[in-house]
């Protein structure tokens, strides 16, 4: 079975060749492994805050340079992706809610969602606009 530091170690396999994303990605789970560490040391609710407000800011802005590219490119597939990125913030809102003001809570729930989600994301829907980017230099 894989340890937190398996899961949230960066592993060749995924690698897009997109540097501008490859490196968000990097930081995204970087940042994601680091909320788990914090989680499983017991911090305060004031720091697992910052690391929720940092994972969530650094999603926008990763969704943004996608959904950017997209009509730059005029990927054919921007549609489809545009509704995977909303349907992620759309279960993000739904995640907070039900947890209320207890911030740890979510903070768990919101590694474990990423955890399952990120490499689902990358093999089966990031690599999709590949071609398309490489095609238009990236």
């Amino acid at each position: 079975m894989d340890t937190p530091a398996d899961i949230f170690s960066w592993k060749p396999e995924y690698e897009l060749g997109i540097t501008e994303i490859d490196e968000q990605h990097k930081v995204l789970l970087a940042t994601t492994a680091t909320l788990h560490e914090a989680l499983e040391s017991g911090v305060d609710g004031e720091e697992v805050q910052t690391l929720i407000d940092k994972i969530l800011a650094l999603k926008a802005e990763h969704f943004a340079t996608e959904e950017r590219r997209f009509h730059e490119f005029n990927f054919e597939g921007t549609e489809e992706h545009e509704k995977f990125h909303q349907d992620f913030s759309n279960h993000v809102v739904k995640m907070r809610e039900e947890c209320g003001s207890d911030v740890k809570l979510f903070g768990s729930k919101l590694v474990n969602f990423l955890t399952h989600w990120f490499v689902g994301h990358l093999k089966g829907v990031d690599s999709k606009y590949v071609q398309c980017f490489h095609e238009h230099g990236l």
